[in-house]
């Protein structure tokens, strides 16, 4: 067999790597009818291009919005303060002024918090190896961090029967990326149920791993679900609500960044259930 055949499918594999550029990282190398070593190449390498563009765009979407939201507050607080020193005002309105002052500050600290763990998260990604996390463990130590940080038996676990193969319990991940995630979610679930018990649910089935998040709050309009993945967005007109809007956005990249996917059922005055699944390979 000429050479130049045998090493036609190779040359084209480099080919389409080529083109590959910053502004097209959705692109995809053929990976070929035959299940050869090219083919395992090509797959593996489009599984790579995978998890790159999710942590790409898990940062481009963050930069491209977070000046607008940084900006919003600080010219707030410019304003609000240029106005309250223009003249001598009441104890009164000097109050007002620095609670309206207060009250940016706050969200500028949530946006920025939230910058420096996605910060964080990705220079964890970027510079470990990836590893199989059990997912009950990392339940189990979620519940302990949040019953301590409440003071209470808040967070509630229920395991359904777990199976003897520990590989059906495991998760290939970085584990501070997953548990950024699931953590993101148990935070919005007690935020908008005002703090009341939320419960855990861990079920493994023959299709895979299926985490139910379940709170009795406020619940979501169906206007909203299809919003509340975006970043920064909030449906929430309560001040004790308020937050980055970057957590449930952040859930969702990281979990769909680990092949999972997430759904959420909710109604109005009767809670809400995120249900995360990551299917078994």
């Amino acid at each position: 067999m000429d050479c130049k055949k045998i090493l036609l499918p190779l040359d084209l594999f480099i080919d389409q790597v080529k083109l590959i550029k910053s502004n097209n990282l959705h692109f995809r190398v053929k990976e070929g009818p035959n299940k050869d070593e090219i083919h395992l190449l090509a797959q593996n390498f489009n599984n790579l291009m995978e998890h790159l563009e999710q942590s790409f765009i898990l940062q481009k979407t963050f930069v491209a919005n977070a000046s607008h939201e940084l900006r919003t507050p600080i010219t707030r607080m410019i304003i609000g303060t240029e106005i309250a020193l223009s003249q001598d005002r009441s104890k009164e309105e000097y109050q007002k002024a620095l609670a309206s002052v207060l009250e940016d500050s706050e969200k500028l600290e949530n946006i920025i918090s939230s910058l420096l763990k996605l910060a964080q998260a990705d220079l964890e990604y970027g510079s470990t190896n990836l590893e199989k996390v059990r997912i009950d463990e990392m339940i189990w130590s979620l519940q302990q961090e949040w019953n301590q940080k409440t003071g209470m038996n808040s967070l509630l676990v229920e395991v359904k029967d777990l199976p003897m193969d520990e590989d059906q319990l495991s998760i290939t991940c970085n584990p501070t990326l997953l548990q950024i995630a699931i953590d993101n979610l148990i935070s919005n679930a007690f935020k908008f149920s005002d703090h009341q018990p939320v419960k855990c649910v861990l079920d493994v089935k023959d299709d895979g791993i299926h985490i139910f998040i379940i709170d009795t709050g406020v619940g979501i309009a169906p206007a909203d679900l299809d919003n509340i993945f975006k970043p920064f967005y909030s449906s929430s007109s309560k001040a004790e609500h308020s937050g980055s809007g970057m957590g449930l956005y952040m859930a969702h990249k990281i979990i769909m960044l680990y092949q999972g996917n997430i759904s959420v059922k909710s109604q109005k005055h009767q809670g809400t259930t995120f249900h995360v699944h990551f299917p078994l390979f």
